[in-house]
């Protein structure tokens, strides 16, 4: 390109002027196309090419870089006295139920200034927290700890469970917080930085950003894009998302603030208008994060010779995107002097797809057998942005049969397909389970079965009745056959119940140092609101004259007995357990019980539980309340009025209760009902459980899923029968586990007249 000068100069009194041109070395941009507009499904992608020539005489020196195409506002903190309240909802009515086990939160923030010296997480520079009264239970902080200057991924569960991300100050940084039922994990800009295990936050309150939290500081720096989730985001979540602004209707979503508005002193929320109010931030625009996810530039910046070209692919990815327009700019920067700067427009429309997934890659029934089968399920979800139409499900072996042929699964959705095997004769059984729908690039889907089938054992046994008479301090053996006639072996195990009616306690002695529990102090108990130091307060004149009165037995209480040796107790635990009661897993926390055993010695009732999890650490989250209905009669005993807040009805006619939390409170013990013990100012004379008998033993690990605990069979002494219902998981998240569901379960003492050998073979 040429360009003039002009050159003025005086010469004995004449003006002269003249012009010449001068060649200057000046590159030229010219970009083509001008504008990108692609249609695609949601999951597929696209590449275009985008052509920069240099018609110009010297190099071409060009970056790219992506701007959307309205303005995008953050905030930003100064550090000592601004921040954001949202004090319309507590995170506990957000998230929900299990709040203190699983959610997710996630942010843009760009620190600015230095770090402080903290102790832990929990009073860093608050980029999210809480005020809850009584601290600052998890949330994402900075500061330097043991001279690390790290963003804080924390939680709060009786320690301080943190996770350091490392940052560069004045630059955009995604933080992402995941408590998933024992583990926390912290990400960066979508990649895991570490993960560790952790309890139940112990409490919740109103969120805060950028300071107000309770034991806190602030934060220096801009925020924007704060998400919180009442799920477990999983990584390949966190990255589908953390770069793009949401929709607002994505699943588990429950908070959302883009912070936006740009003036005001208020945010919106987008999802259940819990708007915040903002104390002396400042609304920023140029700094503010902009992402545009659904494309990628390579290469973004280059050097191109006079006269020569480069093609830039532009990669257009519609993976995690919902139906919709998506528009952005590309602005092209270069050192061409008459066009600095050029912006290309780019438009994204995105038609919504299902994506088919189905956890199981092949389904194996195993050996079962013949004529009596079995089942499983196939779970089919739906992680696409449309509708997941199943036209057919069919399998070719017709000793399978399917619980439905087609389905409609809206996304983020999924449907449980039942496989039925019922194999008519011995042998192995193979197929294949077609799924035909509408994805787009995966319309069928075909799982291998398998399984085989073998003759059942059957088994007879002779006599089917025995009896006996004899006098007293006689003995007699009497045989007893099982036989298996059938074509596989026969394990079997046998279980003596006696069959009489129940019968009722003892008599109990009731001093006035004994422990004391009324119905309301169990409620207490979980609501954190007992009096651990109250004294038991037993009436004089109404102890001397209630004691439960049976078969004219006398029981002393605990003070007037000898323990029995520990040591045998815990070495008699395995020697036969029964079960008591199998529960499902249905509260959506890792302390949820799958079985409670029981055992009966010569000497002690033990108890084993099973959760469907392990445990990292076992104090206070191996918990066991054990409520037993003696006579069957739900007009004697108390009222166990709590169960509603665990999805259970109430349970009347307790006559004695086992209270087993490895010393919580120390109240653990056995608890015995009695009628008018203790007055109480607003009802008079009431009922209250009263402590008889210590623990006999127990054994807690950590890393397991099963502890163990007994207590003397003496207080039981004449009793055949029982109802028992159980409440048990951990005191750290509240979320308590009824057992069974509903009603009682059925705990039989065997008869002591009777013994059998073997018990099973």
């Amino acid at each position: 390109m040429h360009k003039t000068k002009t050159i003025c100069a005086i010469l004995k009194g004449f003006f002269l002027s003249f012009s010449f041109g001068i060649l200057l070395a000046q590159p030229e941009i010219n970009v083509s196309p001008n504008e990108f507009s692609v249609y695609l499904y949601t999951g597929l992608m696209n590449t275009e090419v985008m052509t920069i020539s240099n018609n110009g005489i010297s190099d071409l020196q060009y970056s790219i870089s992506e701007s959307g195409d309205g303005e995008n506002y953050g905030l930003e903190f100064n550090g000592f006295n601004n921040y954001v309240a949202f004090d319309n909802q507590t995170i506990q009515s957000m998230v929900g139920g299990n709040w203190a086990n699983e959610k997710t939160i996630s942010v843009w923030i760009k620190p600015e200034g230095y770090s402080q010296t903290i102790s832990g997480g929990w009073n860093g520079d608050a980029v999210y927290g809480q005020s809850s009264g009584s601290g600052n239970y998890f949330g994402i902080s900075r500061g330097v700890i043991e001279g690390q200057d790290r963003i804080w991924v924390y939680n709060w569960d009786g320690n301080d469970d943190r996770i350091g991300v490392e940052y560069e100050n004045s630059e955009w940084v995604h933080i992402a917080l995941v408590q998933d039922n024992g583990t926390l994990y912290g990400y960066k800009n979508g990649e895991l930085v570490g993960q560790l295990n952790t309890g139940a936050s112990l409490a919740g309150g109103f969120q805060r950003v950028g300071g107000g939290t309770d034991n806190g500081g602030y934060f220096q720096g801009s925020i924007d894009e704060v998400r919180v989730w009442n799920t477990a985001r999983t990584q390949d979540e966190i990255q589908s998302f953390f770069s793009r602004e949401l929709n607002g209707d994505e699943g588990g979503l429950v908070g959302y603030w883009k912070f936006n508005e740009g003036t005001g002193l208020i945010v919106n929320d987008e999802i259940n208008n819990n708007y915040g109010s903002i104390f002396s931030d400042t609304w920023i625009v140029p700094g503010a994060i902009t992402n545009t996810s659904w494309v990628s530039v390579l290469p973004a910046n280059g050097s191109i010779l006079p006269g020569a070209f480069s093609d830039v692919n532009l990669e257009f990815n519609a993976q995690g995107l919902y139906a919709g327009v998506y528009s952005s700019n590309l602005l092209i920067s270069s050192n061409d002097e008459d066009q600095l700067e050029i912006e290309i427009p780019i438009t994204l429309q995105v038609e919504g797809a299902p994506d088919i997934s189905v956890l199981d890659e092949f389904v194996d029934f195993g050996t079962l057998y013949t004529n009596y089968g079995g089942s499983k399920e196939v779970i089919i979800r739906n992680d696409g942005t449309d509708a997941l139409e199943i036209s057919s499900i069919t399998v070719e072996n017709t000793s399978y049969s399917l619980s439905f042929s087609e389905a409609t699964v809206p996304y983020n959705d999924e449907v449980i397909l039942t496989i039925d095997f019922m194999p008519l004769e011995d042998g192995d059984y193979n197929s294949f389970l077609t799924i035909v729908s509408n994805d787009i690039d995966e319309p069928e889907v075909i799982i291998p079965i398998s399984g085989s089938s073998i003759a059942p054992p059957i088994i007879s046994i002779s006599p089917s009745s025995l009896s006996s008479s004899l006098f007293t301090g006689e003995t007699e053996i009497q045989n007893l056959t099982i036989s298996n006639t059938g074509g596989s072996e026969l394990a079997f195990s046998v279980n003596i119940v006696n069959s009489n009616n129940r019968s009722f306690l003892p008599v109990i002695d009731i001093n006035p140092g004994h422990r004391m529990l009324t119905e309301q102090d169990l409620i207490d108990v979980f609501t954190g609101d007992f009096e651990q130091d109250r004294n038991s307060d037993i009436d004089e004149s109404h102890r001397k004259n209630n004691a439960r009165v049976l078969r004219n037995k006398h029981f002393k209480s605990k003070s007037d007995r000898s323990k029995t040796n520990q040591t045998v107790e815990r070495n008699n635990r395995t020697r036969n357990w029964q079960l008591l009661a199998n529960d499902p897993q249905d509260i959506n926390s890792p302390y949820d019980t799958e079985n409670i055993y029981y055992e009966v010695t010569d000497t002690s009732l033990n108890f084993k539980y099973e959760y469907y999890e392990p445990w990292s650490q076992a104090d206070g989250n191996t918990i066991s309340l054990l409520y037993i209905n003696v006579d069957n009669n739900t007009e004697t005993g108390g009222e166990i009025t709590f169960f509603d807040n665990y999805g259970s009805e109430n349970i009347e006619g307790i006559d004695i209760m086992i209270y087993e939390v490895d010393g919580f409170y120390g109240l653990d013990g056995v608890y015995v009902w009695t009628e008018d013990i203790y007055y109480d100012y607003y009802y008079g004379n009431v009922g209250a459980f009263i402590m008889v008998e210590d623990i006999l033993w127990n054994e807690r690990e950590p890393d397991t899923n099963v502890f163990y605990f007994g207590v003397s069979k003496e207080i039981f002494e004449g009793v055949e029968s029982m109802q028992v219902a159980s409440l048990s998981g951990s005191l750290q998240d509240f979320n308590l586990d009824v057992v069974p569901n509903e009603g009682m379960a059925e705990l039989t003492f065997r008869p002591s007249w009777l013994s059998v050998t073997p018990e099973e073979g």
